[in-house]
């Protein structure tokens, strides 16, 4: 008879996880407000920067991030993360309900193409994307609007998350927030 020994992750483990994503995102903010600010001292007849849609691009196994403009393959800053690496997948919901993984096309930077590993948009209305990330073994669902990640330890619990959202109201009382 055998035993299996199951370790779970440690309190403290989950607060590096959770520090990491935190650090992420804000470099990740940080990034896009760094670069409309630029745009703007630059742009003098008209401010472009509130009026472009960026995303977010790993490239190169995750080594290389980069921010974007949406429509454009043109590196608007390079970001550098230390510990985003390829154990990173993306997922969204489709209209059937049915769970995805984003299959992102290469990119070509200077005349040498790379393979994307993750692409995040962010809109100029501070909305964003609404996708699941996979890093390690655990599910973060990053909302389109207002509303912090969640992490969850299954992808079919961030699965009812991400779909909840999306419901129309069913009655009287969800719609005016009984």
């Amino acid at each position: 008879m055998s035993t299996k020994s199951h370790r779970a992750f440690s309190i403290l483990e989950l607060l590096i996880v959770v520090s990491i994503i935190s650090i992420v995102f804000f470099l990740v903010d940080v990034n896009f407000n760094k670069v409309k600010t630029e745009t703007k001292s630059i742009t003098k007849i008209k401010t472009l920067a509130d009026e472009r849609d960026q995303k977010l691009i790993c490239y190169d196994e995750c080594s290389k991030c980069g921010i974007f403009e949406l429509n454009e393959s043109i590196m608007l800053n390079e970001v550098k993360f230390s510990d985003f690496d390829e154990n990173l997948t993306s997922y969204y919901i489709d209209y059937e309900g049915d769970i995805l993984e984003y299959e992102y096309p290469s990119i070509e930077i200077e005349e040498q193409d790379f393979d994307v590993c993750f692409n995040f948009r962010y809109f100029k209305n501070n909305s964003s994307q609404k996708i699941i990330v996979k890093y390690f073994n655990n599910y973060y669902l990053f909302h389109s609007f207002f509303k912090d990640y969640e992490i969850f330890n299954t992808l079919e619990d961030a699965k009812n998350a991400y779909i909840s959202e999306d419901r129309f109201p069913q009655d009287e009382d969800q719609f005016y927030g009984k």
